[in-house]
């Protein structure tokens, strides 16, 4: 059955501060409530989270940002079927990400980037994706 309907109330703030000019921290924090009133027990899942990032930039040629996040979602229902529109993609259970992306000019015209990403799911195990790409430009 794919009938849903879905409210959802969300607090979020995030802190930025840069102490110098080629770094940037900045701070995250996110609670909210996920409710779908279709079923006849109403499911309600409720989300904190947590993250941290760092920008570092380097002068006309690149930056390397590292994102490092913490997602918490308890739910009142017994059901296994929540919906993805009420997790927004996570598991019940702590959901923990970590991102790494670095951008780097070589000339005028070439440009390197690399991601990393990573996330652990639950109980799952970690899963592990990253890429590398240089482009240039003629």
């Amino acid at each position: 059955n794919q009938s849903r309907e879905v409210s959802r109330n969300d607090f979020t703030t995030d802190f930025s501060y840069r102490p110098v000019r080629d770094i940037e921290v900045g701070f995250k924090i996110s609670a909210g409530r996920s409710v779908d009133n279709y079923p006849v027990i109403p499911t309600t899942v409720n989300t904190n989270s947590v993250s941290l990032r760092i920008n570092f930039s380097f002068e006309n040629s690149g930056r390397l940002r590292l994102e490092m996040e913490r997602t918490e979602l308890t739910s009142s229902s017994n059901s296994y079927n929540i919906p993805f529109e009420v997790t927004q993609g996570n598991v019940i259970g702590k959901n923990y990400f970590w991102r790494a992306f670095f951008d780097y000019k070589l000339a005028s015209f070439i440009q390197t980037s690399l991601s990393y990403d990573a996330r652990i799911q639950g109980v799952s195990k970690v899963i592990q994706t990253m890429r590398a790409e240089a482009r240039a430009y003629f």
